[in-house]
């Protein structure tokens, strides 16, 4: 258990997330981007994340032996967050319009109320 995660993440400069398991998008990819830090993730992962966070997300096979050299170099640069919010935040109001109809900043109005 990690008691900070802020405070450890704000200390890395990479989170590894090697497994191709699972579905949808991680939320720990997000914590690590939002943070400052790299992800490295495996293929099948970078697959499933926003292509808005791609740029801060290093595709890592580990059963390729030069994965770590081409994922150093990308390391060694500075993290492309440029744009990140304003992306996630169009992605989410285009999602949201599409599923339910709410256009913009409206806020919905809650039928239970």
């Amino acid at each position: 258990m990690v008691g900070d995660l802020r405070g450890l993440l704000s200390s890395c400069r990479a989170v590894a997330i090697l497994s191709p398991l699972g579905y949808g998008f991680k939320t720990t990819v997000a914590d690590a981007i939002a943070h400052g830090c790299y992800v490295l993730a495996h293929p099948a992962l970078v697959h499933r994340c926003p292509d808005v966070l791609r740029p801060a997300i290093i595709p890592f096979d580990p059963a390729r032996p030069d994965a770590i050299a081409e994922a150093m170099v990308r390391l060694a640069r500075p993290l492309p967050l440029a744009g990140v919010d304003a992306g996630l935040r169009a992605s989410a109001h285009a999602l949201r319009a599409r599923d339910f109809g709410v256009c913009g900043h409206e806020v919905p109005r809650n039928p239970f109320f």
